[in-house]
């Protein structure tokens, strides 16, 4: 892949290390990453069927209530956004 984007004339502009931690609890994949630079981030997935994406979301946030979790604001970017918005 490296030869590919050299190739492309591409430049590294961000590179995340993590380590990845998941559980599966209630019907729920929580995965807990620790980025670096970042610190500390939570992901919770429903894995049940729901007939619609606001039920599945209402879950989730009882899931957290469950697990006493202390959470920020939600933020929907993934990792490469926010290192680049920190540097």
């Amino acid at each position: 892949m490296h030869k590919i984007f050299e190739s492309l004339d591409k430049k590294k502009s961000v590179v995340v290390e993590k380590t990845r931690s998941t559980w599966k609890y209630h019907d729920v994949e929580i995965t807990i990453d620790k980025v670096t630079e970042l610190g500390h981030h939570i992901e919770l997935e429903a894995k049940a069927d729901f007939d619609d994406h606001k039920k599945a979301k209402q879950h989730l946030y009882k899931i957290l209530e469950k697990l006493n979790a202390q959470t920020g604001k939600e933020d929907l970017r993934g990792y490469p956004f926010r290192l680049l918005e920190k540097s």
